[in-house]
């Protein structure tokens, strides 16, 4: 019944018909996305950490005073420097 309906209809109708069954189409998978949709994030807070001036002199001191070795092990395991790699075992 549903294909002499389609055949005799004309142009019209049929481009009609075509629009109201994409537009369900449409409806039925919109309703079915809404269950994916995820809350909305509540905006980030901007908090920035402004050192003053005299935080910054006073970590660059603490920079300039310490060496540009670590020393690694407990009681001494490496002897020697990490930054030429001269690892010498005890």
């Amino acid at each position: 019944a549903k294909k002499l309906k389609k055949k005799l209809m004309t142009d019209e109708e049929r481009l009609i018909y075509n629009l109201k069954r994409a537009k369900k189409k449409v409806a039925l998978l919109l309703q079915k996305l809404k269950k994916y949709d995820l809350p909305e994030l509540p905006s980030p807070v901007h908090d920035p950490e402004l050192f003053t001036p005299e935080q910054i002199q006073a970590f660059k001191k603490i920079g300039f005073k310490n060496k540009n070795y670590v020393p690694v092990g407990v009681r001494g395991v490496f002897g020697g420097v990490v930054q030429n790699m001269h690892m010498h075992w005890k």
